[in-house]
C-alpha cells in the first residue's frame, strides 16, 4: 500500500515566513509493507509498564510523595514514590468546592472560593510536608472547576482541587 502527499501550501507559507527558500518541491511517500502481518511486541530490558507507575496527581492524597520525573513534562501526571526517597511533590490537601450564589458569578468565582480553602489546609498541613516548598510558602494546585450561570436562578460553582508543595519550584 503507498500513499504520497503533496506539501505545496505548506511551503508556500514558510516561504512567506522566510523559512526553507531554498526548497522548490514538499512531497511525502509512504509505503506500508507487511500490510496485516502481526509484529511481535519487544519490550526493553529493565523496562516497566507505565500504566502501573504513573498516576495523576489529583488522585493523590495528602501526605503522599511524588515525582514529575516522567519524561512527560506534566504537573498532572507524576510517579507516586515513598516520601523518604528523593520526591519534588508532597501533596498537602485535597480541596472540594460547590457553592452557589445570588450574584452572577465571575468565571474564576470556584478557584477564587477554593483559594481560601486551600490556603487553609496549607497552614494546618504538618510542618514536615510543607518546608520543601520552593518558593517557600508557596504551593501548586491541580483540579478543575465549573460555573454554572442561568439568568433569575442561583448560580453554581463546583469543583475539586489537589494542593501540593513543589521542592523544584513550578
Amino acid at each position: 500500500m503507498e500513499a504520497t502527499a503533496d506539501f505545496a501550501p505548506l511551503l508556500e507559507v514558510l516561504h512567506q515566513e522566510g523559512a526553507l527558500r531554498e526548497v522548490t518541491e514538499l512531497t511525502a511517500a509512504y509505503t506500508l509493507t507487511d500490510f496485516g502481518d502481526a509484529v511481535p511486541q519487544q519490550v526493553a530490558a529493565g523496562a516497566q509498564d507505565t500504566e502501573k507507575l504513573l498516576t495523576e496527581l489529583t488522585a493523590m492524597k495528602p501526605g503522599a510523595c511524588a515525582s514529575r520525573d516522567t519524561g512527560l513534562g506534566s504537573h498532572g501526571l507524576v510517579r507516586p514514590v515513598d516520601c523518604d526517597r528523593d520526591h519534588d511533590l508532597r501533596v498537602f490537601g485535597r480541596v472540594r468546592v460547590d457553592t452557589t450564589s445570588r450574584k452572577e458569578p465571575r468565571v474564576d468565582f470556584a478557584e477564587s472560593e477554593a483559594e481560601k480553602k486551600r490556603e487553609a489546609r496549607f497552614a494546618a498541613a504538618p510542618v514536615a510536608w510543607t518546608a520543601r516548598a520552593k518558593p517557600r510558602n508557596t504551593f501548586l494546585t491541580i483540579g478543575s472547576s465549573q460555573t454554572g450561570y442561568s439568568p433569575g436562578s442561583d448560580h453554581r460553582a463546583y469543583g475539586d482541587f489537589t494542593c501540593a508543595v513543589s521542592a523544584t519550584g513550578y
